[in-house]
């Protein structure tokens, strides 16, 4: 999945895929954002914010960050394999990078108890 361009939200932004995500674009949200994939590619022109007060002016909209508190918002990124986030990343509260690890248990062999 390729994301370019803009994606604005007065609400969370959720994105999951099953191979990568690359992102170039910006993602702004006034709630979350949660990726989950494979892979997430970032490029250094991409912007990921969470917390983001959304204000309009007279001619534009200005966004800034909201100030750090407990009730902030996370950036949480999840992968399988890596992440390389090149660009902005920012959040009002915790900015989260995990790498999930998919578990494969061998077949269960019985057990016998005397």
């Amino acid at each position: 999945m390729i994301a370019k361009g803009k994606a604005q939200g007065k609400g969370n932004i959720t994105l999951k895929a099953k191979e990568t995500i690359s992102q170039s674009g910006e993602s702004l949200a006034e709630g979350n954002i949660a990726y989950q994939a494979k892979n997430i590619d970032a490029s250094t022109t991409s912007v990921l914010a969470a917390g983001v007060r959304f204000t309009p002016t007279a001619t534009t909209e200005e966004k800034t960050i909201n100030p750090h508190n407990d009730q902030g918002q996370t950036l949480h990124l999840v992968t399988e394999q890596h992440t390389a986030a090149h660009g902005q990343n920012l959040a009002s509260l915790i900015i989260s990078i995990l790498k999930r690890q998919r578990l494969i248990y061998p077949k269960a062999k019985p057990v016998q108890i005397v």
